[in-house]
């Protein structure tokens, strides 16, 4: 609409050249609303960003686990092989798998599945620190 009056009066105003002026400056009028628009939602963005993180609390992490303890777990040295290491994790896992517990008691199978989480942990970082596949 800015386009159009600012034409129309640079043609009343100037003949031709008023035309090509008024359209110059009808453009102008026109992106400037459209930039203050823009900016008054970004503004709005902003503040809802705000309000956000003020809200934000980051995750608890538990804490670092150390490479001496997952051996440990597993019950080889620190410089086993990778061989070593897959062997000693799947020998865990099967011992201490919940599906291999059918007949222990309620206590059994907790001790069991908890010794049995903990060598998925300890195999996990070490495999990660080695870059085992």
């Amino acid at each position: 609409m800015a386009i159009i009056i600012c034409v129309l009066l640079g043609w009343l105003w100037a003949g031709p050249v008023g035309l090509f002026m008024g359209l110059q400056l009808g453009c102008v009028i026109y992106f400037f609303q459209r930039l203050m628009k823009r900016l008054a939602g970004a503004q709005s963005t902003f503040q809802h960003a705000e309000s956000f993180y003020e809200q934000y609390t980051p995750p608890k992490r538990e804490p670092a686990y150390d490479m001496p303890t997952a051996y440990t777990t597993l019950g080889i040295s620190p410089n086993a092989t990778d061989d070593e290491v897959k062997k000693a994790y799947r020998r865990m896992a099967m011992e201490y798998h919940p599906d291999k517990q059918v007949n222990a008691s309620e206590q059994e199978k907790q001790a069991a599945a908890e010794k049995f989480r903990a060598a998925n942990k300890a195999y996990e970082h070490i495999k990660q620190q080695r870059n085992i596949k």
